[in-house]
């Protein structure tokens, strides 16, 4: 039996040469297509997480400011009579950096996306009635006013609560966006109050 083998062997051992050849040459084919697709994943994450973690950064940085704009616009209506320079330099927010460089790529976040839109968005639409203000007015301003600028802002500081736990990559993100909810819920409060009475 062995020998009979052995001289099958011997008479076809071209083609199982190239049979094993090939099965050779398609496993590591395989081996190679399906390690690259791992790699690309690997990559896409990562960049996914890089996104999340640095246009979360931006949000909060900016709803922060929103929500501190809206707490000195209240203290001006509170005053009384302003000027449009004191509430051009308090609705003044710093220029999104990661939001205009990552436009075409916002479709990654997921269902993400829409939400850092509306964020966005709002926080334009404050500083455009602030803008407005500046064109049809005569430079003095009144409690109104500000009462009108401290709801957009109010508006454009919540708009970030939905998005933040999209955006979140560590603890140190949930630590910040509680701070910043609690901060918005006694904001809410007080607001919900004053416009009340």
């Amino acid at each position: 039996m062995f020998e009979s083998f052995g001289k099958w062997l011997y008479d076809w051992q071209t083609l199982v040469t190239g049979v094993l050849g090939f099965s050779a040459g398609i496993g590591t084919v395989w081996w190679t297509l399906t390690s690259e697709a791992r790699n690309a994943k690997r990559s896409r994450d990562e960049e996914i997480n890089s996104l999340r973690h640095a246009l979360g950064a931006e949000i909060r940085q900016i709803g922060y400011r929103a929500l501190q704009a809206h707490k000195e616009c209240e203290a001006l209506a509170a005053r009384g009579e302003f000027t449009i320079q004191q509430i051009e330099n308090t609705v003044r927010f710093p220029d999104p950096i990661i939001y205009p460089a990552i436009a075409g790529r916002l479709g990654l976040l997921g269902d993400a996306a829409y939400q850092v839109v509306y964020f966005f968005s709002c926080i334009a639409m404050a500083n455009q009635g602030v803008a407005r203000m500046r064109r049809t007015s005569e430079n003095k301003f009144f409690p109104q006013n500000a009462v009108d600028v401290a709801g957009a802002l109010l508006v454009a500081a919540s708009a970030a609560v939905p998005v933040l736990p999209l955006l979140r990559v560590g603890v140190a993100d949930e630590k910040a966006d509680a701070g910043f909810i609690k901060d918005l819920e006694v904001a809410k409060g007080v607001w919900e109050q004053k416009v009340s009475n």
